[in-house]
């Protein structure tokens, strides 16, 4: 009897070391820190005693799911993203156009923009002051 759980033992202490095997590459699992919810942590001890398996599996068994769902949900919100943004643009056929036209008036109309950015030549004056004098403007 001895013999058997020093094996159990044996097994669970081998399975913790071992390396996680992603797209052909072993990585060693790293450790994390997550604080659970009292029920959460009472249900899983049970769950991990019932299945003799060790918690630290559970749980990522229990996240590696999480994220394949989640995964799949986000890449069918970018694609109907996407797809909304094809329909969009197939309904305005002049949307290479308009930019264009949006891009000619700005590059027109810089150099009377107050707004656009003005280059900076070096100067003497330290970054205090520069910063000073921006903060005051």
């Amino acid at each position: 009897m001895k013999k058997v759980a020093h094996k159990k033992v044996a097994k669970k202490k081998a399975a913790g070391k071992r390396a996680f095997e992603v797209k052909g590459h072993k990585k060693a699992p790293k450790a994390s820190t997550i604080r659970l919810k009292p029920e959460l942590q009472s249900a899983l001890d049970r769950i991990s005693d019932h299945l003799d398996r060790p918690k630290n599996k559970l749980v990522n068994q229990a996240v590696a799911e999480f994220l394949e769902k989640t995964s799949f949900r986000l890449r069918d919100d970018i694609e109907d993203t996407l797809e909304n943004l094809r329909a969009y643009r197939a309904k305005d056929l002049n949307f290479e156009a308009d930019i264009e036209r949006f891009a000619d008036s700005e590059a027109m109309y810089a150099a009377e923009d107050p707004h656009e950015g003005k280059p900076k030549s070096a100067s003497s004056h330290s970054l205090t002051r520069e910063i000073q004098e921006l903060i005051h403007a």
